[in-house]
């Protein structure tokens, strides 16, 4: 795993950030390759997905420790920078309308 100049991390140079998106955790939570790629097509084929699992399971510990670190940064990002009330009420207007993924 190599991480960026950004803090990101990659499992090769070609393919796509671990946190890119939310799918290691639709991966962790039991969802398949195909489904993953149908839900997150930006990633760019199903063979990249296939190889970051690849990745993940050979390297579970690296992976989670990593995960981990970007859900603490996230939280203090929350935490120093909150949505106004506006802010939250359009964003679960957009959730409830569908136009924002969900976890």
């Amino acid at each position: 795993m190599s991480t960026s100049k950004f803090g990101t991390a990659h499992t090769t140079s070609q393919a796509p950030a671990l946190d890119w998106t939310l799918w290691p955790y639709d991966f962790r939570n039991g969802k398949s390759a195909e489904s993953i790629f149908k839900s997150y097509p930006s990633i760019g084929s199903l063979a990249k997905v296939y190889g970051a699992i690849t990745f993940i399971l050979e390297h579970r510990t690296d992976v989670d420790a990593y995960l981990e670190d970007q859900d603490r940064r996230y939280e203090e990002i929350q935490a120093r920078y909150p949505l106004t009330p506006d802010m939250n009420e359009r964003f679960e207007q957009a959730k409830s309308e569908g136009s924002v993924k969900q976890a």
